[in-house]
């Protein structure tokens, strides 16, 4: 990095260079907001390369620009709009995966239609050969980016592609720890938070009174045991189970309202958050989830032609326990009692006792 700041420029400047990507690198290693620290690096751009008007950072995936951070300096009007332009400088840069310098936007076929005047740069931001994101910087008048510019701005590219490439696999290792290898379903401690998240969602504000069970937004949790699935398992094999389990997941996922919230809970074991739920609507959810299942078929070789129904219990809040622990003792007690009786069956838990013990409101 030293090398590329070797630019011929007066030793204040040097010096301002070197601890303006200094402080940079202790952001990205102390910061994990990533529009934060894109954000310093554009001010330290205009601080360092004179007459910036503007400039922006693209994160650049599946084909598509979105905005990471903008920055336009004093107020400046008429300048580009963060919204990238298909035939534009910064989808150009990204598709080509190289440097733009434009002398005059004016003058310019990227910006014919853009009725600009100044000049402009644009940076490939990558990750070895791969494309990250786009860096773009503007100014006005008509001042073409020096070289020595150039290679500045590039020292800092590289910073903001580290950025957005440390955000990428922050995100993935979350994602991982929160979801189920096997099925891509959320996993069971994802799906306890969200337990709590609901169940936060319903306390009053600190200047009102609780109203004993009442909620602004009730809510039900259901936990799904397959009907037959260890059979099935001990008969064709764990591979074949994996396989049958997963289809029941998308089959599930396919009966669901967008707000609902489905996980893994364990074993073959099915959880589910429908949020602002009443009991009318948890019945029809809980019956179309049994239907969905009812018919999916499986498309094994050498096994024939089987279909799975599923035994359901159903707690809801705040009627069957206001902490997480509570809701879910009541929807496990009210599907053991479920599969104890027949399958294929939805039961509701009664009332929360103070003994902790679960009452089939069913029987």
């Amino acid at each position: 990095m030293a090398e590329e700041l070797a630019f011929s420029g007066d030793l204040k400047t040097r010096a301002a260079a070197f601890e303006a990507v200094h402080r940079v690198n202790l952001g990205l290693v102390s910061n994990r907001d990533t529009s934060l620290t894109l954000n310093t690096i554009l001010t330290e751009i205009t601080a360092l390369v004179p007459n910036v008007s503007a400039g922006q950072v693209f994160l650049y995936e599946t084909g598509r620009l979105n905005l990471g951070a903008a920055l336009q300096a004093g107020g400046a009007e008429g300048q580009p709009s963060p919204t990238p332009r298909l035939d534009g400088l910064s989808y150009s840069v990204a598709r080509l995966g190289k440097l733009i310098s434009i002398a005059d936007l004016s003058a310019d076929p990227l910006f014919t239609d853009a009725a600009l005047e100044g000049s402009g740069l644009g940076l490939p931001l990558k990750i070895g050969q791969r494309v990250v994101g786009v860096l773009t910087l503007f100014r006005s008048p008509v001042r073409p980016f020096s070289s020595e510019e150039t290679a500045l701005v590039a020292v800092f590219a590289n910073q903001a592609a580290l950025a957005i490439e440390n955000n990428r696999l922050q995100l993935l290792l979350e994602q991982q720890t929160r979801l189920d290898p096997l099925t891509g379903l959320h996993n069971r401690r994802s799906f306890e938070e969200r337990v709590e998240v609901e169940i936060a969602r319903n306390q009053p504000p600190e200047d009102q009174p609780a109203i004993s069970g009442q909620a602004p937004h009730p809510f039900s949790i259901l936990i799904m045991d397959l009907d037959g699935f260890k059979k099935m398992n001990e008969t064709y094999g764990r591979l074949a189970g994996d396989y049958i389990l997963k289809e029941i997941a998308n089959s599930i996922n396919q009966a669901l309202r967008k707000t609902d919230f489905l996980a893994r809970y364990g074993g073959d074991e099915i959880a589910l958050v429908l949020s602002d739920s009443n009991r009318e609507t948890t019945q029809m959810v809980a019956s179309r989830v049994q239907d969905f299942v009812s018919r999916t078929r499986f498309n094994l070789p050498n096994i024939p032609q089987h279909s799975l129904s599923i035994s359901i219990g159903v707690a809801h809040f705040p009627e069957n326990g206001a902490i997480p622990q509570e809701l879910l003792a009541a929807a496990e007690g009210a599907t053991a009692l479920a599969k104890r009786d027949s399958e294929n069956r939805i039961r509701f838990a009664g009332p929360a006792q103070p003994s902790g013990d679960v009452r089939d409101e069913n029987s």
